[in-house]
């Protein structure tokens, strides 16, 4: 028995090492959204986030597969949630950031990471993501022309270098009325955020756990993210991975791509998420209050390594 568990030990932790940071989960998810125009129905949105480049295992490697699926899928738009770096710096094996926007419109908000080192080396992260045709929502907002119609984007700087402000990201909007989409880096600003401030809010920085022994969508000692933030004294974001219905805005937290600290994933695939969106009040026998209740359609595609 001793034998057994050490082979399992040694199995798992190779699968979690080698085999599922190198995997890809494709989310497709259909959702209806009451402020959606008709003339929006099918409106496709990719996300991701924590792409942490530069750091363990093979980031670029991840990115190259989102790539691969967003060609494949072309999107209406590109939103990228943060941790672009895993130092906070450029680095000398870095992808070319410029493949994203050539593919569809993109856009981008900072993460923790990205602040890692100093003022100096963010701002040259920040205008090098601009550079390659990423756009930067640093609490700011863009009406963008989809070729259906405007979605309006709101992007809050990183939480927990104190950087997020709302106020200062919708200070000049207009009273246009369009389908609101929020990038957070962290799903923990929801609950400061006032009620019903965007349709949908986009978000990562847990990583799904990386390691995930909770069977709860909420973060928790069982997961090795809820460890990490505590060892760096972060405040703990309490929305791990899945839809959450918070002030009156649905909630999705992603798995993210990369990987910080340690190399591994288990049971927190990388991640990218595509999103249609339609016009509509949902299955009306769910509350208005559980976000289960806009989701028509959610089916994942698991890609193994070659």
């Amino acid at each position: 028995m001793a034998l057994a568990g050490a082979g399992l030990a040694i199995g798992a932790l190779s699968y979690a090492s080698y085999v599922e940071p190198r995997t890809l989960l494709v989310r497709e998810i259909d959702m209806a959204l009451p402020t959606m125009p008709e003339t929006l129905d099918g409106v496709t949105i990719a996300f991701m986030s924590d792409l942490h480049v530069g750091g363990p295992g093979d980031p670029i490697g991840s990115i190259n597969r989102v790539l691969s699926t967003l060609q494949r899928l072309q999107p209406d738009l590109i939103l990228l949630g943060g941790d672009f770096y895993d130092n906070g710096t450029r680095e000398d094996h870095e992808p070319d950031w410029s493949r994203f926007p050539a593919i569809a419109p993109t856009f981008g908000i900072p993460g923790n990471h990205d602040y890692y080192r100093d003022e100096a080396n963010s701002r040259k992260v920040m205008e090098h993501l601009a550079d390659c045709g990423i756009q930067m929502l640093r609490n700011a907002n863009a009406d963008v022309e989809t070729g259906r119609g405007v979605v309006r984007l709101l992007g809050l700087d990183d939480p927990y270098t104190g950087r997020a402000d709302f106020g200062r990201a919708t200070s000049d909007l207009t009273n246009d009325q369009h389908p609101t989409i929020m990038l957070v880096h962290a799903g923990l600003v929801a609950d400061y955020l006032p009620i019903a401030s965007a349709d949908l809010i986009l978000s990562g920085h847990t990583h799904g756990a990386q390691v995930a022994f909770s069977p709860f969508k909420r973060t928790g000692p069982l997961d090795v993210f809820w460890w990490l933030d505590v060892i760096k004294g972060l405040p703990i974001s309490p929305y791990r991975q899945g839809f959450f219905r918070v002030r009156g805005s649905i909630l999705y937290v992603g798995n993210g791509l990369g990987t910080t600290s340690y190399g591994v994933r288990l049971m927190a695939p990388p991640e990218i998420a595509i999103f249609r969106l339609y016009r509509g009040t949902g299955n009306p026998d769910v509350s208005c209050d559980d976000p289960d209740r806009y989701l028509l359609r959610h089916e994942t595609h698991w890609t193994m390594p070659g």
